[in-house]
């Protein structure tokens, strides 16, 4: 019954009143949850997102973050979130090739889900 990481038991259907479900992206928390793995995501593999404008990709401890305005600068910021979980130490200017290499991953991601500008 269901996908054995469906916390619910329940398969994940593939059309929905007529018109098809896209798969869900990402992976399921529950071997977190039950304390099978400690991690969803290895330290070199890349996660990015998006929501109302703000960018944010992670490769590891590192995460690039834009917040656009009127709550940020609308510029790329990088953090190690090992040694700065506040994200308060901007290392954009300090690795310049990560920072590149994230905003390049959430440009790809971008193109990859279609994701539609903010009207803001």
């Amino acid at each position: 019954m269901g996908h054995p990481s469906y916390a619910a038991g329940v398969d994940y259907p593939e059309t929905f009143n007529g018109r098809q479900v896209e798969p869900p992206r990402g992976r399921s928390m529950l071997p977190l949850l039950t304390g099978e793995e400690n991690s969803l995501y290895g330290p070199d593999e890349i996660v990015a997102g998006e929501m109302a404008g703000g960018k944010w990709v992670r490769k590891g401890d590192f995460k690039a973050v834009l917040v656009p305005a009127p709550y940020g600068d609308g510029n790329w910021h990088l953090f190690d979130l090992a040694s700065d979980p506040g994200e308060s130490i901007d290392l954009s200017g300090n690795m310049p090739d990560l920072l590149l290499e994230l905003t390049t991953a959430w440009e790809a991601y971008s193109e990859e889900v279609g994701v539609v500008p903010a009207q803001l």
